[in-house]
């Protein structure tokens, strides 16, 4: 993910925009972030997303597979149950809370 802005561009801003971004992905997804300050972009901000997919090795079936569930790691383990939430996501998640970078 780029990001194009002016030197008045906040982090707030670049923060709001990865979160909007990363919450129309899947959970784990990993996100790569720049940012470029150009004085013509003052006032403004800009992104450019690029998906894309790679895989490694020979088989091509073995990167057409799904890739595994976050947390199939541990699918064999009973969930950490209290008062009917599972401590093993984080609160925020559970939540649904917005986490405030400032």
């Amino acid at each position: 993910m780029g990001v194009l802005g002016g030197r008045d561009l906040r982090l707030s801003e670049v923060g709001d925009a990865v979160r909007t971004v990363s919450g129309l992905l899947p959970v784990g997804t990993p996100v790569r972030l720049s940012t470029v300050l150009e004085p013509e972009a003052e006032g403004t901000l800009s992104l450019a997303v690029l998906f894309f997919r790679s895989w490694t090795g020979a088989g091509a079936d073995e990167a057409d597979a799904a890739p595994p569930p976050p947390g199939a790691r541990f699918a064999e383990t009973e969930p950490s149950l209290v008062g009917g939430e599972d401590l093993d996501a984080p609160t925020y998640l559970r939540r649904n809370l917005r986490v405030d970078p400032s």
